[in-house]
């Protein structure tokens, strides 16, 4: 994973890493953001990478590597990246980019497979990448998070 733009705040900036972690049980932090403290702290966004298997089953993808990119800070809610896994499980495209009304990219999911293919064989991507639009479940932060509200009072 690829934290949100450094000028985002570091709540934001936990709250976007915290629920998308949430979501994928499996992922592996290069630098991960671990407590309000931390975030508080933290001057730009972590860089994390997802490295390991995911999702609900999580033999699913046991031979595939994901790069999950903010390009917004974000609030993933549970179940709602259900559709990208399915998408992205189904091999019909190489990436998917989640957007909001306005068509603003809020997050990306590329299976890094692709990648590695044009390395080896080049040419242009073989399959497209999918766009969904206002998925539910994902919401666009656009005000500073109370981090002691968000993880209850801690």
């Amino acid at each position: 994973m690829l934290g949100p733009p450094k000028d985002v705040s570091p709540g934001r900036t936990f709250v976007s890493v915290d629920s998308v972690l949430a979501e994928l049980p499996g992922a592996v932090t290069e630098r991960a953001v671990t407590t309000a403290q931390t975030a508080r702290r933290a001057t730009g966004h972590p860089g994390t990478s997802v490295d390991k298997p995911f999702g609900p089953d999580l033999t699913r993808f046991d031979r595939v590597w994901l790069e999950v990119a903010f390009e917004r800070p974000v609030r993933i809610y549970p179940g709602a990246l259900a559709p990208v896994i399915t998408a992205l499980e189904s091999g019909h495209c190489v990436g998917v980019l989640v957007l909001n009304a306005v068509g603003r990219i809020l997050l990306r999911m590329n299976s890094r497979l692709e990648p590695a293919r044009q390395r080896g064989w080049g040419g242009e991507p073989l399959l497209p990448t999918l766009e969904l639009v206002e998925l539910s479940g994902v919401e666009e932060l656009g005000i500073e998070i109370d981090l002691e509200a968000y993880l209850g009072g801690w």
